[in-house]
């Protein structure tokens, strides 16, 4: 797999993107259910991810061990403490960090680890 990303976009093995996206371990990409955070932006500033988009991008991967969620480009996208607590209680890593490490920390993890990546690609 390869993915190359830019303020604004994100390209997984030649599929050029323009919205946040969701990746697994097994390849499988879709867009990230932003929607279902959006009515907190005015509290962050910011549309951040939240437990209850996290609950729906589960529903469409296996299993997995480790999250990763890249924060965009100057990491900016706000995390919900709640989203990390409930992580923490089904006992799975997680890393947050800005979209170009995240990437790359999805890299180097998806082979030895059922592994899912949340990149927000802008701000």
């Amino acid at each position: 797999m390869q993915i190359f990303s830019d303020f604004g976009w994100i390209e997984v093995d030649s599929k050029h993107l323009e919205e946040d996206i969701v990746v697994d371990y097994e390849g499988n990409i879709f867009e990230r259910p932003k929607y279902l955070s959006r009515s907190k932006k005015k509290l962050y500033g910011h549309t951040p991810l939240t437990l209850e988009e996290f609950r729906e991008i589960i529903k469409h991967i296996k299993d997995f061990d480790v999250v990763i969620i890249g924060t965009g480009y100057q990491g900016a996208m706000p995390v919900e403490e709640e989203l990390l607590k409930f992580l923490r209680d089904i006992n799975k890593k997680f890393v947050i960090v800005d979209t170009p490490k995240a990437i790359d920390e999805f890299l180097s993890r998806k082979n030895k680890e059922k592994v899912i990546a949340i990149f927000h690609i802008t701000c």
